[in-house]
């Protein structure tokens, strides 16, 4: 499933897709970066706004990846690739090792290859 249109989030006009995931279904918007910090903020008591960047977030209960459209397209595919990353492993098997050797990084890479590149490609062809 995949579709892409135009979502108001604070008070803002961003890009909005939707992908699947292991039969859960995400969304990928644009916000601001201040917005991105003060959800981190909200889970990370210790740090400081003005010593944090955050490029990107995976919201597992909402379904949702927040990207920073204050970031140039190849920071933002870089960064969709990572949130990508943690939202296949939070919806896989792989989601319960707290620690990862060299043949647990591979085999995720192979088995997550195919599924980000594809939200990737939907993502950047379907760029508004």
């Amino acid at each position: 499933m995949r579709s892409v249109n135009i979502k108001r989030f604070a008070q803002k006009v961003v890009k909005m897709m939707k992908f699947e995931c292991n039969n859960m279904t995400y969304e990928i918007i644009e916000v601001e970066e201040d917005e991105l910090k003060e959800i981190y903020l909200k889970s990370h008591l210790d740090c400081k706004k003005e010593e944090i960047y955050v490029y990107g977030d995976t919201d597992y209960t909402e379904h949702l990846i927040r990207i920073s459209k204050n970031l140039n397209e190849q920071e933002k595919i870089r960064t969709l690739k990572h949130e990508l990353c943690h939202c296949w492993m939070y919806n896989t098997a792989n989601s319960n090792h707290s620690e990862y050797d060299e043949e647990h990084i591979c085999e995720i890479v192979a088995c997550s290859n195919d599924f980000i590149n594809e939200v990737v490609e939907s993502y950047k062809k379907d760029k508004v």
